[in-house]
């Protein structure tokens, strides 16, 4: 049968068979290059959510480190300020004489302000009711003087229940907690 045909039909079987073998190739190579295109896509994505979520974790161990050495520092100052506000007390206890109990109490309220502490709602009342006090002090007689010593001394323990400043709204760690 191949014999019956001619050069030019031979020639143009060969022809189509060649354009067959390359169509087929290319399309075999398109859909692997779709293919390979959409894995790659998919990869992509995976690996920018890989690295937006380790970002992410990277973030939140910084932020505890953070947040652990803030209220380490705030302990730290609560104690300092206890210890301070605790010397007072003590220096209240020990006043031998009503000038040192003024004083005292002078050297108290310049303390509480040098550490914010005047805007505590506790320390609030007592700057308003006792900021003058020390005038009264200087006025009274020694036999009062361990009552008064001993009314100092409750107010100096009693002064604000955190020795902390007063927040100005959210942190910035609640404000994206927030969000």
């Amino acid at each position: 049968m191949l014999a019956d045909l001619t050069l030019l039909q031979k020639l143009w079987n060969k022809g189509v068979d060649i354009l067959a073998g390359v169509i087929i190739s290319t399309i075999s190579a398109g859909i692997v290059a779709v293919i390979a295109t959409i894995f790659w896509s998919w990869k992509k994505r995976r690996d920018l959510r890989f690295e937006a979520e380790r970002q992410r974790q990277q973030h939140r161990i910084a932020e505890e480190f953070e947040q652990a050495k803030r209220q380490q520092e705030l302990q730290e100052r609560r104690d300092r300020l206890s210890r301070e506000r605790d010397g007072f007390a003590e220096g209240a206890t020990g006043a031998t004489r009503c000038q040192e109990l003024a004083q005292l109490w002078e050297n108290f309220l310049a303390w509480m302000e040098m550490n914010d502490l005047q805007h505590l709602p506790k320390n609030q009342t007592m700057f308003v009711t006792r900021r003058d006090w020390n005038i009264n002090l200087r006025k009274s007689e020694q036999v009062h003087l361990q009552l008064l010593a001993n009314e100092m001394v409750g107010l100096i323990r009693n002064s604000g229940s955190t020795l902390t400043r007063p927040r100005q709204g959210p942190t910035k760690v609640q404000r994206c907690q927030l969000q």
